[in-house]
Formats: C-alpha cells, structure tokens, sequence
C-alpha cells in the first residue's frame, strides 16, 4: 500500500479524493480526506472487503496517482467497451503516465500485435471524420485497432488528441469525444454512413 491513509474509503458526506487531484485543485479539495492508494488490484479488493461488507465500491486505477483506489461512481456504466485507435507507428502515452506504476504495467500489456485490425473498407464514416479532424490522419498509412480497455484510466493515457484520439465502437458507429471519460459518463453522439 502506498500514500496517505484515511480510516475508510469513503466517508459520509465528506469528499475523499486522490492526493494528487487534491495537489492539483488544492483550493478545490483543502477539506477532502485523501483516498487509500494501493500497488495492486487484490490489495485494492482486500480493502474494499474490510470498509465496505455490501460491496458497493470496486477497485478501480486511477488516471491521476497511476495506482488502485477502491470507491464507486453510480453514472458509469460497467458494460464492456470496444475502442478504434490510430496507430501510425507505436502505441502513444500520456505525459501523465507515471513509470513502473500500477497503471503503466496495464498500459504495457496493450501490445499492438495483441489487437485485432479493423477492416477500413467498412468504416467510410471513421474515414471521412479521421480525415476532416485537423487533417492529421491518412486512413491509408496508419493501422487501427480495437481494444477492450477493463479500466477508465488505460483509455485516458492513451486518449491523446489530436495525435492519438481514441474512438467508441458500437457495431458499426463510432463516436468521439475530447475527454475520454466522457465515453462512460455519457450516452455518446454516435455517427455512422447512414
């Protein structure tokens, strides 16, 4: 376990927050209770286990400390997602990423001959929208591919805009957003040929 601890992972009417959102927004976050951090997911169940018997908070990375909290967001949904990225010639991450954290090892396992290519020739939308967004891609000299991400924050460090957008695929649409968050908190505008 790593960080600041507070006696529970959440606590009743006060907010609990990662110690490095509280660093960035202190004004913001002067009277929030720092969250537990820890090294790995089974450590991050074990606590969710021990402060909260009705299993309502699930271990999830966090985008801002690269490391597991345990806490619960009843706007996100937990279905599985699938995701189209540009890739011109490796996989790009934030700047954000913190080396050899939690996160980052999760980040590796996103290993390009693991992804499954996509067929351009059905995706024309994609294409033109590709094209129109600041014409920096070439559907034509760059792969794409589609990714399962289990956890919010992989899809932040990859979410790279304009170099690397990240897009939502459902069948055959797509939708786009610059927060990548967004893609779990918010119904999507989808677009597609039609």
């Amino acid at each position: 376990m790593t960080g600041k601890k507070h006696s529970k992972p959440s606590i009743d009417g006060l907010q609990v927050v990662c110690s490095n959102l509280q660093k960035k927004y202190p004004e913001k976050y002067k009277n929030a209770y720092v969250k537990i951090s820890y090294d790995s997911k089974s450590e991050a169940k074990a606590g969710a286990k021990k402060f909260d018997p009705s299993h309502a908070q699930k271990p999830y990375l966090c985008r801002w400390c690269c490391f597991w909290h345990v806490g619960k967001n009843n706007k996100i949904t937990v279905k599985e997602q699938n995701f189209v990225v540009p890739v011109k010639e490796r996989l790009l991450v934030s700047e954000f990423l913190i080396p050899d954290s939690p996160l980052a090892l999760e980040v590796q396992k996103l290993e390009l001959e693991d992804f499954f290519p996509i067929n351009k020739d059905q995706f024309k939308s994609l294409n033109g929208y590709i094209r129109n967004y600041r014409n920096l891609y070439n559907m034509d000299d760059m792969k794409i591919f589609s990714i399962q991400p289990y956890a919010r924050a992989v899809a932040w460090m990859i979410h790279i805009v304009p170099q690397q957008p990240i897009f939502l695929k459902d069948g055959d649409f797509f939708a786009f957003h610059k927060n990548a968050g967004n893609y779990w908190i918010y119904r999507p505008k989808l677009f597609s040929d039609s």
